[in-house]
């Protein structure tokens, strides 16, 4: 039997003789194959020549074949023929398939790498690419049509993501982020959860641009259309991790009330006082800039500040060639490349934005929601009673001096007050900076307090100036001082020329205790740079803010055993960072998900809350617990499971050579959680703890997926925010908001892992070319 590859039926051979395949192909024979011309097997396509009439037609191989390397032949053969037709079409689908994964490769390439479109058109490139492969070029487009092959692939991306998140449980992350010179306003949401393997996920899935001032109004619509339009009510955990900007804490509010008021039903109720987690990087900030002031550094007053899109009147296409004068401008320099966008056009509204406006408009509000959240008390309160071991007592000694005015320098010890050793330092640096002049007598100086060291002396550096938009600046440059102090204090000493006021000596106590702050504010980089890079899930918040609390706690005390008017100073200015971080301390407590967290955390379960805060806090968890669990397995109580397993026994009661053990204690899975069941491991993290105990676990397990998916900072969103950044710089010409959203999502989706090469083919693309490519690295 042979089995035919046009049609896949069987063709029967009658006495060992292959006449009855001639035959199953001739069109006289009742047998004859329906699928000779068209076969399923795609290999057979172009080896029988449709064309009956003349079968002696010379093959002419098309210009792609022949950029291959095929060759035309003139033999006449009809068999001949047909087998050089297949082999030319096998070359023809190898060139669209080739053009078509680099043409998508070259536009994931753009998206990674924050390119301008017309990068693929210009001359250099387009030549070293002729001199790779030649028959690559095609894949290359222009400018515009670059900008409509981002269109497609960043909604495939975007399918991709609410595929995954349509069977699986999230959190969200919401922050606002305003360029300096307050032409633009971004809207970032980030979606974090855990999979099934137990690996935690956290990516951008929406980016809006906004003119007009930004609003809790606005962000509170567009997340609650966000949820409804694409069907994740059912998904969303309940939580959302924000700042504690006022607009934040009045959007989280308008949430609530406006599922409310458009009758959405949600798997998991919001409710906007307890399911709301402020993110812990900005109040660690808020602690830094109080001890600040308090240190007698002055505060800097912030400024009203709008936020507005240039107008959208005309219609750009982004990147167009032919534009020479769109060149966006760059306002202000900031760090990790971050450009601020100073130039919008209103781009085409096509079927890949989603239907979405060019820009949306914001809703104006009366309050600045740049300011911290007006429910704060101000620094210096008492902390409420829910927290532990706060010891929040109003400080002792007399209150910090405020800081002096402008140009006037008080003496240690006068009544004008106190001159902070940090601003003494904040002012020698800017005098030493202020000329190149100036800077050489600065390190002249300071080299000959090293004399007989030449080592220090070769090692001498100015500080580095502050910088008052980076909270860390001042600690680097308080770092570096201290590391030179000698030569810094005697540069002050030996002037003789009156540029360095007396004032601003700084005597050894003060030394002492500046290296005590240091101490301090490395630790608050630490935790910092820990939140950044490790995106940390809600269990790590209250911890965190009871080991800041222990820490200050022990250096206040040991400034205030000095029993001097420098250490009382400053104990004065810890006990207002304590006071400012109690208030913090409280909120996290009564903020429902970071109890949750904190519990479901295997290497700490109860022993956090237990020593750091109340016995009411600590009951509150366990029926926050007992709650989660009941909604897994309805009403009644949790699946037992034994806390002690016991090998299999003898057969006969007589085999038996040991006593039997004890009898097991069968509880459920809180109190076998709860009592220590199944320890944590040195090395083991919290999602490897639950993926290797979800079965001994199995509710609370789901549970802790749900529950740890929350993220305890907006860090995140920060970095979605350089990202767009980078995205708009001066090297791209003028980029309309739709493309600004396209670029940013597509970008964090691709960093995520989910694959450009998937998905709708792009215009005048071969679909099945794309099948056989393997996902990028």
């Amino acid at each position: 039997m042979y089995q035919c590859r046009c049609c896949n039926k069987a063709v029967k051979v009658t006495d060992g003789k292959i006449s009855a395949l001639a035959l199953h192909f001739n069109p006289t024979s009742t047998s004859y194959c329906k699928r000779k011309f068209t076969p399923l097997y795609r290999g057979m396509l172009g080896v029988f020549d449709n064309d009956r009439d003349a079968p002696s037609k010379k093959v002419v191989p098309s210009a792609d074949a022949t950029s291959h390397g095929g060759a035309a032949s003139n033999i006449g053969s009809f068999h001949t023929q047909s087998v050089e037709q297949w082999l030319d079409a096998g070359k023809r689908r190898a060139h669209k398939m080739l053009v078509a994964v680099v043409r998508r490769r070259s536009i994931a390439w753009i998206i990674g790498e924050s390119l301008p479109f017309t990068i693929l058109q210009s001359r250099s490139f387009l030549d070293m690419i002729e001199a790779v492969t030649p028959a690559a070029l095609p894949a290359f487009k222009s400018a515009r049509q670059v900008k409509r092959d981002i269109g497609v692939v960043s909604l495939n991306l975007f399918d991709q993501a609410i595929s995954v998140l349509s069977k699986t449980s999230f959190s969200m992350q919401l922050d606002e982020w305003t360029t300096p010179g307050m032409q633009h306003a971004f809207q970032a949401l980030v979606l974090t959860h855990i999979d099934q393997e137990w690996q935690y996920h956290s990516y951008c899935i929406d980016f809006q641009v906004l003119r007009g001032r930004h609003s809790g109004s606005t962000f509170a619509g567009h997340v609650v259309s966000f949820l409804t339009d694409n069907g994740l009510t059912d998904n969303w955990n309940g939580v959302i991790t924000t700042d504690s900007a006022s607009s934040n804490t009045r959007m989280s509010t308008l949430i609530e009330r406006k599922l409310e008021t458009e009758k959405v039903k949600l798997k998991i109720p919001f409710v906007a006082r307890t399911s709301h987690i402020r993110c812990f990087a900005h109040h660690l900030n808020l602690v830094v800039q109080t001890m600040y002031i308090a240190f007698g550094v002055p505060r800097e007053e912030s400024s009203r500040q709008s936020k507005i899109v240039v107008p959208v009147g005309g219609v750009v296409e982004d990147e167009d060639p032919e534009d020479e004068h769109r060149d966006l401008p760059v306002v202000g320099d900031w760090d990790e490349a971050e450009k601020e966008l100073e130039s919008a056009a209103g781009g085409e509204t096509e079927k890949t934005e989603r239907n979405l406006p060019p820009v949306l408009v914001a809703i104006p509000e009366e309050e600045d929601e740049d300011r911290e959240d007006p429910e704060d008390p101000d620094a210096g309160a008492a902390a409420p009673g829910g927290v532990q071991g706060s010891d929040s007592q109003s400080t002792t000694g007399p209150d910090p001096a405020p800081p002096p005015p402008s140009g006037q320098l008080p003496g240690y010890g006068q009544e004008k007050g106190y001159l902070s050793p940090l601003t003494k330092i904040a002012t020698i640096v800017k005098i030493a900076r202020s000329s190149p002049e100036r800077r050489r007598k600065y390190l002249r100086k300071a080299r000959e307090a090293y004399n007989g060291n030449k080592s220090m002396a070769d090692a001498v550096l100015v500080p580095p100036a502050f910088n008052k938009t980076r909270w860390n600046s001042r600690y680097f440059q308080l770092h570096s001082a201290l590391k030179f102090a000698k030569g810094l204090v005697y540069v002050v000493r030996s002037d003789e020329e009156g540029v360095y006021d007396i004032n601003l000596n700084i005597n050894a106590d003060e030394i002492k205790l500046l290296k005590k702050v240091t101490d301090i504010l490395t630790y608050f980089l630490t935790l910092t740079k820990s939140v950044e890079r490790e995106a940390p899930t809600a269990a790590d918040i209250l911890r965190y803010h009871g080991d800041l609390a222990h820490a200050l706690k022990v250096e206040c005390n040991e400034a205030q055993q000095l029993n001097n008017e420098v250490g009382t100073f400053f104990a004065n200015a810890l006990q207002l960072g304590m006071d400012k971080l109690a208030v913090y301390r409280e909120r996290a407590s009564q903020c429902d998900p970071l109890l949750l967290a904190a519990i479901l955390d295997p290497k700490y379960r109860l022993a956090i809350l237990l020593k750091d805060y109340s016995s009411a806090t600590v009951a509150r968890a366990k029926e926050l617990l007992k709650i989660e669990v009941e909604k897994v397995i309805g009403s009644g109580s949790a699946p037992l499971r034994s806390t002690v397993f016991s090998p299999a026994g003898a057969a006969k009661p007589q085999w038996r050579r040991f006593s039997p053990p004890p009898e097991q204690n069968h509880t459920d899975e809180i109190t076998a959680y709860l009592l220590g069941g199944f320890p944590f491991r040195s090395g083991e993290t919290t999602l490897g703890w639950w993926r290797d105990n979800a079965k001994n676990l199995r509710v609370l397990s789901e549970v802790a997926r749900r529950v740890l998916a929350s993220a305890g900072s907006t860090a995140a969103v920060e970095r979605v925010f350089s990202a767009a950044g980078r995205i708009c710089t001066p090297r791209r010409r003028s980029i309309a908001p739709a493309t600004i959203q396209q670029l940013v999502i597509a970008q964090q989706l691709i960093k995520a892992g989910f694959d450009p090469m998937a998905g709708e083919a792009l215009p005048e693309d071969d679909p099945e070319a794309l099948e056989t490519q393997p996902p990028l690295p």
